[in-house]
């Protein structure tokens, strides 16, 4: 930008007579340097773009003096026409008319999209306003970001997937892409808004790449604000759109540099992002050192999302990253805060209370006022929240008893969200269950609506939560005997899913199926494809790992004596654990 204005010639000043003309020149020269004065302010304002034009002064019919300056137009419009317009001389000149007709619909369109109040008022604005030649990507950007605040309100309508506007909007996006007319805020907005829209409007996975493609192209342009929320919309969308996965790298190398001019909500939506992303673009772990020396000074100012989302991300990086630093910081603020958690937000910093006490051990400052809010909240909770406060009650009821203050209220409002759980949730449920029983019977009331629901998804449980039901099962088989109805679906799918397994859920299927063997007789079908994993993988058990196998083999020697082939190895791995300094 010119910070000076340039004349194209100078300004004729008539001299001749300075005596006789020393006062209409003052005032001739006062209106000159008011005129050009007003120019800078509007410039500096930013009301004005840059046009040459041609400005006319003139004063008390003396000489008209002509200079052409470099004048900013309004923001969001064209370079207006121009009219004749007269002096006081009797001439004509040229000055600015109003906009022509187009450009008057792009700016009403505007002001519209950023004032609709519901989605249908929105949708059939844009249905007569899509396909029109003045639609632009201010248009395009706006209309994306309204749907995405409706959608995170809850207002959006569910059969808001159904309009004919939105394949059109998207097409709109599509030949603009290709045109190359929607810079990198546009482009960063309307990535984020599809992933905020995701599962509530029809999502084209081709646009999807094509957006993550100009974002790659345009990152270095990118605000802290649009990086925060490219990096977070990639991890959102990458289960249904993979491609998604090529702009991080674009991504982190801004990331990286700007860190520190991120805001606390920016910063958060970076670390959560980081934590969904690690398995499927793990170059994003080596943003998390400049994101978490940023956190702690800011912790203060985070919002209670925030909070929950940067402790739930430390619990899910604590293995891979030096995130560590950040719980402290974290853990002050939280119980304070947490009156004003929503369901959701509650259940994750529990959830990740549970993971984080054995390496940050003050996290466990933070339940006591957790637990103080989760009982008034369970009616809201979904299955998951459900679920993972469930687990974590039973990871810390040793660290922080008072976590069973919460149990009762949990098992009565699980049983009527039971069918709506996924096979992990059931799996983490009845685990759960089986370390609570003893400090916590009333969790035994879950037991008929699981048992329900588990025969019919174990089809769908990967090789741990198999695992985590069957020893589940075992443990639980004398106070809430419905559940050996859960084996034989158990049994059924184990031997197919057992060379997936790690040496745990080896040692623990074993155990458990010595332990079934008399009441639920269908288990001893898994002893043979457990035999044929534990030898490769006894050098990885641990000492727990291998009691459980050596008891199990004496217990099932007689009915499946097969299971004394596994006894070298379980003796040799021993033995170089006992060598071992």
């Amino acid at each position: 930008m010119p910070t000076s204005y340039q004349c194209s010639k100078p300004i004729a000043m008539p001299w001749a007579s300075l005596k006789s003309q020393k006062s209409r020149s003052f005032r001739h020269s006062a209106c000159i340097v008011v005129c050009w004065l007003a120019c800078i302010v509007c410039f500096r304002l930013g009301h004005l773009s840059y046009v040459g034009e041609t400005i006319h002064l003139c004063h008390r019919g003396a000489k008209l003096q002509t200079t052409t300056m470099l004048v900013r137009e309004r923001r969001g419009t064209l370079l207006p026409k121009t009219t004749d317009v007269k002096t006081a001389g009797g001439e004509r000149s040229k000055a600015s008319s109003f906009a022509s007709d187009g450009e008057k619909d792009a700016r009403r369109l505007t002001s519209q999209i950023k004032k609709v109040l519901t989605p249908a008022e929105l949708l059939g604005i844009l249905d007569e306003a899509v396909d029109a030649p003045y639609f632009n990507c201010f248009h395009v950007s706006a209309a994306y970001h309204r749907l995405a605040i409706f959608q995170q309100s809850g207002s959006l309508p569910r059969n808001c997937a159904e309009s004919t506007v939105l394949p059109r909007l998207n097409s709109q996006v599509e030949n603009m892409l290709m045109l190359e007319q929607l810079d990198a805020r546009a482009t960063a907005n309307v990535l984020w808004a599809l992933a905020v829209l995701l599962g509530a409007v029809p999502l084209v996975t081709s646009l999807i790449h094509d957006l993550a493609q100009d974002v790659q192209d345009k990152a270095s342009e990118l605000n802290t604000h649009d990086l925060s929320n490219c990096l977070w919309a990639s991890a959102k969308l990458k289960d249904v759109a993979p491609d998604v996965l090529n702009v991080v790298p674009a991504l982190i190398a801004q990331i990286r540099g700007k860190a520190g001019d991120m805001i606390p909500q920016q910063l958060s939506n970076c670390l959560w992002a980081s934590a969904h992303l690690k398995d499927d673009a793990p170059d994003v772990l080596d943003i998390v050192p400049a994101l978490a020396a940023h956190i702690p000074r800011k912790a203060s100012d985070m919002i209670p999302q925030a909070l929950s989302n940067c402790l739930w991300a430390s619990a899910h990086l604590k293995d891979d990253a030096d995130v560590l630093n950040v719980v402290p910081a974290l853990i002050a603020q939280i119980p304070g805060k947490a009156g004003d958690m929503i369901p959701q937000q509650l259940s994750n910093c529990l959830w990740a209370s549970a993971r984080l006490k054995d390496v940050a051990p003050d996290v466990l400052n933070v339940v006591p006022a957790l637990i103080a809010q989760i009982p008034g909240k369970l009616g809201e909770m979904v299955p998951q929240e459900l679920s993972n406060c469930l687990w974590a009650s039973a990871h810390l009821k040793d660290d922080a008893p008072d976590v069973l203050d919460i149990v009762p209220a949990l098992a009565a409002h699980i049983p009527r969200k039971a069918s709506d759980m996924i096979p992990q949730q059931l799996s983490n449920c009845l685990w759960a269950s089986a370390h609570l029983k003893e400090v916590a019977p009333d969790v035994l009331k879950v037991m008929p609506a699981l048992v329900a629901q588990i025969p019919g998804k174990a089809g769908d449980m990967i090789p741990q939560q198999l695992s985590n039901c069957l020893w589940a099962s075992a443990r639980l088989k004398d106070v809430a005997p419905d559940v050996l109805k859960v084996v034989s679906a158990l049994a059924a799918r184990l031997p197919s899913r057992a060379v997936d397994m790690k040496p745990q859920g080896l040692s623990n299927c074993l155990w458990a199926s010595a332990h079934l063997k008399d009441v639920a007789p269908d288990v001893l079908k898994v002893v043979p494809a457990l035999l044929a994993q534990i030898p490769g993988k006894a050098g990885q058990m641990t000492e727990i790992n291998l009691s459980q196998c050596r008891w199990a083999v004496e217990e099932l020697k007689d009915v499946a004596p097969e299971v004394l082939k596994i006894e070298a190895a379980l003796m040799a791995r021993r033995k170089a654990k006992a060598a071992s300094p």
